[in-house]
């Protein structure tokens, strides 16, 4: 026969549940289920039984319950956090990138300006010899009798 202690220690619960366990089995009409000798309550092995029986899904359930939960959290997180530095890399990565790319516009723009510029001479460069090819292209009378005002 164990006492209501060790019954406690085995099942991993409380001296107190035992006892609330055992009154209510005594209350249903069951046989005497301990028995007090010298102050120590002993247990009969009907009650052992009955005892583990009642305790032993309640209490070993809720605790691999919340060993699962707790792994469960624990998967989340770890999950969790390597998303996150796969994504702070990832935005590391597109910030370099961006940067690259804006500095490629800025030299494009710079180009570009300069093109402008050179095509703008050009073209003043071709205005300029228009005129005088058109000056050379008049026939010798008419540069002869045209007049000059000045």
């Amino acid at each position: 026969m164990k006492t209501v202690a060790e019954l406690a220690k085995v099942q991993n619960v409380s001296v107190q549940t035992i006892y609330r366990r055992l009154t209510r089995l005594t209350q249903d009409g069951k046989e005497s289920l301990s028995v007090k000798h010298g102050g120590v309550t002993y247990l009969t092995e009907s009650a052992e039984k009955l005892l583990s029986s009642c305790l032993t899904g309640v209490k070993q359930d809720d605790k691999d319950v919340k060993q699962m939960l707790n792994a469960d959290v624990r998967d989340v997180k770890q999950d969790k956090n390597t998303e996150v530095v796969f994504l702070r890399s990832q935005v590391e990565y597109l910030q370099t990138e961006l940067e690259k790319e804006r500095e490629h516009s800025r030299t494009l723009a710079i180009e570009l300006a300069k093109i402008a510029n050179q095509s703008q001479i050009l073209q003043l460069a071709a205005n300029n010899a228009t005129n005088t090819d058109t000056e050379k292209k008049s026939g010798f009378f008419k540069r002869l009798f045209s007049r000059k005002d000045g």
